[in-house]
């Protein structure tokens, strides 16, 4: 047992009044030493030393560096994108869709080449069943929505809608867009261009191949 001072020693003396040479190697953060020691006699064999690079606390500067330049690049790259979305919308080229449900269907005629999509999309997709008809029904809901019961009634004969899958529209999307032949864009609002796209067209949009309207 290890205590502040060496008390058993007995058996460090009994290998002192050996003859037998034993070897050792000292190791630490500078080098390493290999010795031998017979009786009280001990021998260095060999010793080097090595010259470690030393931690320094540019290391985390660094880190937040190249983090914040990841940042700027998706940033402007963000920018760009929405940039020429607007484009589209300003010269009234037609191959444009905002809203969900215009972007739902130009997603269903293949004719969406880019989705754009804000990441805090606050909308749920929901699969429903009449419990009369057994029909089932699609509705993207907010949260405003969602707390309206209405939603949840057929307004022909005001019977129950059963909930059989919820997911988050973004989520659907994430994992759905390949299956439409396009490509899926997830935008921050952290430019005044974004912005203005997740306030005034609700956080979804979608630059088309061809003219939509």
């Amino acid at each position: 047992m290890c205590h502040s001072i060496f008390v058993h020693t007995e058996a460090l003396n009994e290998l002192l009044e050996s003859d037998d040479k034993f070897g050792f190697i000292v190791m630490d953060g500078n080098g390493t030493l290999f010795g031998t020691l017979s009786d009280n006699t001990r021998e260095v064999l060999h010793k080097f030393t090595v010259d470690l690079p030393k931690k320094h606390g540019r290391g985390g500067q660094s880190a937040l560096r190249f983090a914040r330049l990841r940042m700027e690049k998706r940033h402007n790259y963000e920018k760009k994108l929405i940039g020429k979305y607007f484009e589209e919308i300003s010269q009234d080229t037609g191959k444009y869709v905002f809203g969900v449900d215009d972007t739902l269907k130009a997603l269903e005629m293949g004719a969406v080449e880019t989705l754009i999509v804000w990441e805090n999309l606050d909308i749920n997709r929901y699969v429903l069943k009449n419990s009369d008809s057994g029909e089932i029904i699609i509705k993207h809901l907010n949260k405003d929505q969602e707390a309206n019961q209405s939603n949840f009634r057929d307004p022909a004969n005001n019977a129950e809608l059963e909930v059989q899958e919820k997911v988050s529209l973004l989520e659907w999307f994430a994992n759905e867009y390949k299956r439409f032949g396009c490509t899926l864009e997830v935008v921050t609002n952290k430019s005044q261009e974004n912005s203005q796209f997740c306030r005034g067209f609700g956080g979804i949009g979608a630059s088309c191949v061809i003219s939509w309207t």
